[in-house]
């Protein structure tokens, strides 16, 4: 009898808040509060721009913000403390709390330019598992995603930091203490550079890594039977929208990484699919282009090995026949 007193008195509370809520919007949709919690990476990264858009449009609504991990979001919100939460791991998975997917994203690897992994055309997780690694504490930013993915492959990753905050996996990274593994939404507005020779000595290398880790989904939540202000949607709204353009950067990546290896393997194979025909004159043409053509290598063996094959037998003999030393194929 007394749980069910509380139940019913905790409904009758939050019924009396919708009637201020409603009440509020009918006299001044324009004015009032939010209160969000949310993870680091969210409030550093994504919600910025959408809190600025928000401000924008209501100048008279107040937003507090407040950190945590999924837990102590889960409990903001249980408690009364946030009107939203967003997060990535399990706070869509409540059962008294609503829950809409915002975006999703990918994990990336980076490192500082001079790093040895910079040198190659393509990282797989076998190679991050040679080098110590910073990443997110298991709570955080789809971390149990990243260590199910090394398990997958019956690998043992030397993580020798984590943290909470991407701002600090980075720190670390540059400090040459690991590779970092962070959220794609973690990248500066400006693309990290792609190559070591774009890169400025504070400035980190986005590591040609691809997708092998899973997607994670961002998930905003609220308690179920509590009314929203009309500018919570507006808020939510932004959001995606920045998170869709922002993680447009890395498709845009991904493809011209796919742009830069089949424009190259069709120079080359378009006329010498018979690697004989490859002579001296031909060979001399494409000499000054063999870093393209080995970073082309890389993307092809991984997305259409047939082709990475065929485009690597041509590279070997580009390099052999204008007379340099054979390099075998492990290391083209």
């Amino acid at each position: 009898a007394g749980r069910e007193a509380v139940v019913i008195a905790d409904r009758i509370l939050l019924e009396v808040d919708n009637l201020k809520r409603s009440a509020q919007d009918w006299h001044d949709a324009q004015s009032g509060e939010l209160r969000i919690a949310a993870t680091h990476t969210q409030a550093r990264y994504s919600l910025p721009t959408a809190i600025a858009a928000l401000r924008a449009r209501y100048p008279d609504v107040v937003v507090r913000l407040h950190q945590g991990n999924p837990t102590q979001i889960v409990a903001m919100l249980r408690g009364g403390q946030a009107d939203l939460g967003i997060a990535t791991e399990a706070i869509g998975n409540q059962a008294d709390l609503a829950a809409q997917d915002l975006f999703c994203w990918y994990h990336c690897a980076i490192a500082p330019p001079a790093h040895p992994l910079c040198r190659l055309p393509q990282v797989t997780l076998t190679d991050l598992a040679r080098y110590d690694l910073i990443t997110y504490d298991p709570e955080f930013a789809g971390r149990t995603q990243i260590d199910r993915a090394f398990d997958a492959l019956r690998l043992k990753p030397r993580i020798v930091l984590e943290a909470t905050d991407s701002d600090v996996i980075k720190t670390y990274v540059r400090l040459g203490l690991g590779v970092g593994i962070v959220s794609e939404l973690a990248l500066d507005a400006n693309p990290l550079a792609s190559a070591p020779e774009d890169a400025a000595p504070s400035r980190l290398v986005r590591l040609p890594l691809g997708r092998p880790l899973d997607r994670h989904l961002t998930r905003v939540a609220y308690p179920h039977a509590r009314m929203l202000r009309c500018y919570a949607p507006a808020l939510l709204e932004s959001v995606r929208q920045f998170a869709v353009e922002q993680l447009a950067q890395a498709a845009e990546l991904d493809a011209a990484r796919e742009h830069h290896a089949r424009y190259f393997a069709g120079l080359v194979l378009a006329r010498h699919r018979d690697q004989r025909s490859i002579d001296a004159g031909a060979a001399g043409r494409y000499l000054p282009m063999l870093d393209d053509l080995r970073q082309a290598i890389g993307w092809l063996t991984l997305h259409d090995p047939d082709e990475g094959l065929a485009l690597g037998e041509g590279t070997w003999r580009i390099w052999f026949v204008a007379g340099g030393k054979p390099l075998s194929p492990i290391h083209i």
